[in-house]
């Protein structure tokens, strides 16, 4: 599956590793995982550094930190889904893409992200909860069954009970928040990081900003 240290293609599969939940994999030896992954055992361990690097640097969330079997215990997910219309949609894809994520991660962690933030805007609980903002204009679009631009993520039950808290607190849609999220993220106004699992977001509610100033 891969070639020569150095090449493109093993640059590539270091990179996609170090994203997935294989950079802290520790249920089998390192061995096992590599055999089954189909890589040499150097490619998973310098994938699995640069992970730990990326975690102590952006100061991810300690679930990160479990093997698979503490990642996936059994405990409640809860699945998100956004519909942006295509010029969202086509910022969206390039942050992703530099981000070296995929829809899903990049999404759980703008969801992450947005839930510490400590102000929002007032004008959530205004409008029509299918307007996106653009470059200081609205957009909105008619729900259709199969959207040509539907993104979609899991997320813990602790940030999906504060997602849910705090649109309570504000009088908004729960979905309202992701979209300014979203918006803020292609924008350049919100810093987030790639969270690759469910698991590795806050379980505990109150770690989140659940009462945010209105501004």
């Amino acid at each position: 599956m891969e070639k020569k240290t150095g090449t493109r293609f093993r640059d590539w599969l270091v990179a996609r590793l170090a994203e997935s939940k294989f950079g802290t994999y520790v249920d089998d030896t390192d061995e096992e995982i590599a055999y089954r992954l189909g890589v040499r055992v150097e490619v998973l361990l310098e994938a699995r550094a640069i992970f730990q690097e990326r975690m102590k640097r952006e100061g991810l969330p300690d679930g990160q930190r479990h093997g698979a079997k503490h990642m996936y215990a059994e405990e409640p997910i809860y699945e998100i889904f956004m519909e942006p219309p295509p010029p969202i949609y086509e910022a969206w894809v390039a942050m992703v893409e530099a981000r070296g994520g995929n829809n899903s991660s990049v999404l759980r962690g703008v969801v992450h992200a947005v839930l510490q933030t400590r102000t929002q805007p007032g004008w959530l609980r205004e409008r029509m909860r299918n307007s996106w903002i653009w470059k200081g204009q609205w957009i909105g679009h008619v729900n259709i069954r199969e959207h040509r631009h539907r993104i979609a993520c899991k997320i813990g039950e602790g940030a999906d009970r504060a997602l849910k808290e705090r649109a309570l607190a504000t009088r908004c849609k729960p979905t309202s928040i992701v979209r300014w999220g979203m918006n803020l993220f292609v924008c350049g106004k919100l810093q987030a990081s790639v969270v690759s699992s469910p698991w590795a977001m806050y379980k505990d509610p109150k770690r989140y900003c659940v009462a945010p100033q209105i501004t």
